[in-house]
């Protein structure tokens, strides 16, 4: 399987945990691999260090958006995990019956 890696250009500014989980395009240095939007692109440095993983999509002002901080790959049933303790926090702050957004 080939994987879409996303490069960050030199004067994009720092990035890490805590930092917004959006890359816009013209912090871009080069895209490698297939600009799949559905499929997790691994984020790395200007000098090729591993930032993230998550989701490239090449014809959006905001071309990257982060879905983990860490180095590995997420799981297959990563998505469906975070789902799944979203709904349990909505449900133990009671508020499954007053909205309907999750994040």
């Amino acid at each position: 399987m080939v994987e879409t890696v996303v490069k960050l250009r030199r004067d994009a500014g720092r990035y890490e945990p805590g930092d917004s989980p959006w890359i816009r395009r013209q912090q871009i240095a080069s895209v490698q691999g297939p600009a799949d939007p559905a499929g997790l692109a691994r984020l790395v440095g200007p000098r090729q260090e591993a930032l993230g993983w998550g989701l490239y999509s090449p014809d959006s002002t905001i071309a990257y958006r982060s879905l983990t901080w860490s180095a590995a790959r997420p799981d297959e049933d990563w998505l469906a995990r975070r789902f799944a303790a979203a709904v349990e926090s909505r449900q133990l702050a009671g508020l499954e019956d007053h909205a309907t957004g999750y994040r």
